[in-house]
């Protein structure tokens, strides 16, 4: 009996020690699951917030830039730079493995909630009385949020566009300052009319308004009085991205990318695949193609960014695959000039605007020519030939692109706005004298000052 007893005593002390056996071998292998758990919970929120961060960056920057031009001037550059880095990094932080814990949190409660109502039923209604009170919380943020929802769209709707923009334009009693510079007037009851296929030349002394008129029409900045209309339409009431596709802009610092010359032309239309022909077509309109056709055979390896474009080996085409440089940085202040007209010209705009265009060529000019332009700006019966200068290149190139089209010019030096069809003088934010060039030289008055003080300059 005894016997039996210990031969009992030993199975089941032998059934314990296996069962033991499992279960450590139970726990290890729960373990070891909850450890890489845990490695791919941490890795994958992480993952997930690098993401989200990225997208997040791209969203803010593709904003910044949307924004108009007065927004720039009352955010900070740094403010920006802090959104983007420490701002996003504090979003990083807060949806990465820390959010993973959070929703961990969240099911140990639902599951203890599970747990204790199973256990203790009387105790858990108590705890769901409270429940209605969250459920009303919640929906009186979504009822927020989704009117907020909807004033995002409503302040993102696009306007109309318009079927057709033959090109007339008017400025009526536009009052603006800078939101910068609050208490300094720029514009005093600004009005001016330009009709369809007119040039007018703006002109003044620094800081009269002149490049601010400029940036009116391309809806940088809306009047704080007044209003501005294309074809009787304000333009507010206009969408913008069709706005300014119907306008060209030469600016005084042309900006070119570090890719090929046929390239830097094609970016003036990204709406649609520009074919090789437009390309010299557009160059020859600017008086640039020759000098591209005088350039070596330069055959690059490089992948191009836009194929579809440059997709020909002929020679000419690898001539106008030579690449410009950073900035433009292989081509003269003129050249690049020329490249960033032919730009404005492949987008066939009924407008073009021309802002200190030719103010990096002037000088040049002059060194080059041996007739100043100043020997026939004063004669009203003449108009200005300075031989093979390349500012008369450049000013041929600008009187072929203004063709057909409603023209507004920002000169500074004088003797390139010639031939407009109307010049404006401006003067403390209002147009003071206006006329063609030779009524204004006639009527000696605020222009003729401004070409005689221009003149003796030049003389000296």
């Amino acid at each position: 009996m005894a016997v039996k007893d210990e031969q009992e005593m030993l199975n089941k002390n032998k059934k314990k020690k296996y069962g033991n056996i499992r279960y450590a071998i139970a726990y290890s292998i729960l373990g070891f699951s909850a450890l890489v758990a845990a490695f791919l919970q941490v890795s994958l929120w992480m993952l997930a917030s690098g993401r989200q961060v990225k997208r997040i960056r791209s969203l803010f920057f593709h904003r910044v830039t949307q924004q108009e031009i007065s927004w720039f001037d009352v955010n900070e550059t740094g403010d920006l730079n802090t959104r983007l880095s420490d701002d996003v990094y504090k979003i990083q932080e807060g949806i990465g493995d820390k959010l993973g814990l959070l929703i961990q949190a969240y099911a140990t409660f639902i599951i203890s909630f599970i747990i204790s109502f199973t256990v203790g039923w009387k105790l858990t209604l108590v705890i769901l009385a409270v429940s209605p009170l969250v459920a009303i919380t919640a929906a009186l943020y979504n009822k927020n949020r989704r009117r907020m929802l909807k004033l995002e769209l409503w302040q993102r709707r696009c306007w109309p566009l318009q079927e057709k923009f033959n090109g007339e334009i008017s400025l009526e009693n536009v009052r603006f300052n800078y939101p910068s510079r609050p208490s300094v007037p720029v514009l005093q009851g600004l009005s001016l009319t330009v009709k369809n296929g007119e040039t007018l030349a703006l002109v003044g002394s620094s800081g009269c308004g002149k490049s601010t008129t400029i940036q009116l029409l391309e809806r940088f900045y809306d009047p704080r009085e007044g209003r501005v209309a294309l074809d009787g339409v304000n333009v507010k009431e206009l969408n913008i991205r069709w706005l300014r596709s119907q306008m060209g802009i030469v600016s005084q610092e042309p900006v070119l990318f570090d890719c090929s010359l046929a390239e830097n032309i094609a970016y003036g239309d990204n709406s649609r695949s520009v074919a090789m022909d437009e390309i010299v077509a557009a160059a020859k309109a600017a008086n640039i193609h020759s000098f591209i056709d005088g350039l070596p055979q330069v055959v690059h390896e490089a992948v191009r960014h836009h194929v579809r474009r440059i997709n020909s080996s002929s020679l000419l085409e690898q001539k106008y695959d030579t690449q410009a440089g950073d900035k433009g940085t292989q081509l003269s202040g003129g050249q690049k000039q020329r490249i960033a007209i032919a730009r404005a010209i492949i987008r066939n705009p009924k407008l073009l605007l021309l802002d200190e265009a030719t103010s990096a060529l002037d000088t040049e000019s002059e060194k080059v020519s041996g007739d100043s332009p100043w020997v026939h700006l004063m004669d009203p019966s003449g108009l200005y030939r300075a031989g093979d200068s390349r500012l008369q290149v450049v000013q041929e190139a600008l009187d072929q692109a203004r063709k057909g089209r409603t023209c507004i010019v920002v000169a500074h030096r004088l003797s390139t706005i010639q031939n407009a069809d109307c010049i404006a003088v401006f003067q403390g934010g209002v147009v003071v004298e206006k006329g063609t060039h030779q009524q204004l030289i006639a009527k000696k008055g605020v222009y003729h000052m401004l070409v005689t003080k221009q003149m003796g300059h030049n003389d000296e």
